[in-house]
């Protein structure tokens, strides 16, 4: 191989290398500079505009509104119908007027879906259920608040006769009940303040929902069993009377 194409290939040789180089160091100059100009400016923009590309905000479902939508499953029933509202401070006074004290019984650990059902809509009746609490014919403040404690007394009363423990009766609030069957209630006494508990006619209690938006959902699913019942059983009494005919 003679000189001349020796020189030729390593000229060939350099400028293939020197490629590469100059890349990378444009490529430097622009980090460089790109950088130098955030910390002056503080514009962050450039740079997290990738990492924000593509992302979603995901909305996030309020608990009151899970709360609206299990209700109007109930008042969408030609049965049921909504109550008066309780205050917070109407509250204060009812466990004022039952004597409790804040070691027995304090408002701020209640569920608080179960508070704002009662600051909304106070209580709600049809069918044999019912979600204790004012109706729209109680009246004012004062008979609202007597209203709540008489309940709330008849229940320490039943309670009593159970032979639940005095400290324990004091925890307890009654929240619901169905003619003839099963009434509701929280006891704050333990661990888990939410949950709700069921007591039976023969006075056995159990756990019934882990809190009152699951409570919410078996009352109603309780509800539709009894109707379908009484239905069929309505359809059979007409089956059998046209059969007598």
């Amino acid at each position: 191989m003679n000189s001349t194409k020796i020189h030729i290939m390593l000229r060939t040789i350099r400028i293939k290398n020197i490629y590469p180089l100059l890349f990378i160091g444009v490529t430097h100059l622009g980090c460089s500079s790109s950088y130098r100009y955030q910390m002056e400016t503080g514009d962050t923009s450039v740079q997290s505009s990738s990492k924000k590309e593509g992302e979603h905000s995901v909305p996030q479902r309020g608990t009151n509104t899970q709360l609206d939508e299990k209700i109007k499953k109930f008042l969408d029933k030609e049965d049921f119908e909504k109550g008066s509202p309780v205050t917070n401070e109407e509250l204060d006074l009812v466990i004022n007027k039952l004597g409790r004290t804040v070691d027995m019984f304090n408002m701020s650990s209640i569920d608080k879906e179960y508070k704002a059902f009662l600051n909304k809509y106070g209580s709600i009746d049809g069918g044999g259920f019912e979600i204790y609490g004012p109706t729209v014919h109680t009246g004012d403040n004062e008979k609202r608040i007597q209203y709540i404690s008489s309940i709330q007394r008849g229940f320490e009363n039943r309670c009593r006769t159970s032979k639940m423990k005095a400290a324990q009766i004091k925890s307890c609030w009654l929240i619901a009940g169905i003619d003839q069957g099963d009434e509701y209630y929280i006891n704050l006494s333990g661990k888990k303040k939410e949950n709700i508990y069921s007591i039976s006619p023969d006075g056995k209690s159990k756990l019934f929902a882990k809190d009152f938006l699951e409570f919410l959902d078996k009352f109603f699913e309780s509800y539709e069993r009894k109707f379908e019942e009484e239905t069929y059983q309505g359809e059979v009494y007409q089956e059998e009377g046209s059969d007598s005919d």
